[in-house]
């Protein structure tokens, strides 16, 4: 939804926004293992020498993740194709991987961007305030 146009070139915007993700996660984790080895070499000439093993340890993890969110924006008029925006987006994130209890999460995120119209006249003549 977009407000009156403010200033001759700014408009304020909010609505409402959904996601679905699909992720893999490839972990790789090193687990390292210390010994000591006695070298000796003369009955009066000994030390111990330190020899570390490396064991990797992978994973894939495959997710799917869906969120909710509300976007506040401002936008700035370029030309009739082109705006420049900040935005603002508060919303809601469920994730089957989380810690029990935690799967619900909160996001916050501010953009900003250049957006381009990609809408053909006939239907900006349908929708004339959809994108500036």
């Amino acid at each position: 939804m977009n407000s009156k146009v403010l200033s001759k070139h700014f408009r304020a915007y909010f609505g409402i926004g959904a996601l679905i993700g699909f992720n893999t996660i490839k972990s790789a984790k090193r687990n390292t293992i210390s010994q000591w080895i006695l070298v000796s070499r003369t009955q009066t000439d000994s030390f111990t020498l330190p020899v570390q093993k490396s064991i990797p340890i992978n994973g894939y993890y495959r997710y799917t993740s869906l969120s909710a969110y509300l976007p506040l924006g401002l936008k700035y008029n370029l030309s009739c194709d082109f705006n420049l925006f900040s935005e603002f987006k508060l919303g809601l994130q469920f994730e089957p991987i989380a810690e029990k209890g935690q799967h619900w999460m909160t996001f916050i995120s501010i953009g900003l961007g250049l957006r381009y119209k990609f809408i053909s006249a006939e239907k900006q003549a349908e929708e004339p305030n959809s994108f500036w």
